[in-house]
């Protein structure tokens, strides 16, 4: 996997968003870097917001988080560990492992 960039933001969970290139040659841009609760950071493919019948974006009504839909996803939770943890490493590589701890701005 190639790291083609990286954008912090740091704002809420989102730490950040990488864009990457797979092995097959597939470019994804756009990846959320997102802050775990236990710590950690974790990539995921990127998502849509769902728009509700009154074109408001949809919330998850235990949460009031934006949720979202994944039209791309990987077949089970191993690949998208595998994949999570090659962006970090990744990222950690170029930028320095304080590039996934950054501050939370609100």
């Amino acid at each position: 996997m190639i790291l083609r960039s990286w954008k912090a933001i740091n704002r809420g969970k989102l730490i950040g968003k990488a864009a990457v290139t797979l092995p097959t040659g597939m470019e994804i841009d756009d990846v959320p870097v997102l802050r775990e609760d236990g710590g950690g950071a974790r990539a995921c493919l990127p998502g849509t917001p769902v728009i509700g019948r009154d074109g408001r974006v949809a919330r998850i009504p235990s949460t009031d988080r934006i949720n979202y839909e994944y039209p791309i996803r990987w077949r089970d939770k191993k690949q998208a560990d595998q994949f999570s943890w090659a962006v970090t490493m990744l990222i950690s590589e170029h930028y320095g492992p304080d590039a996934l701890e950054g501050e939370t701005q609100r």
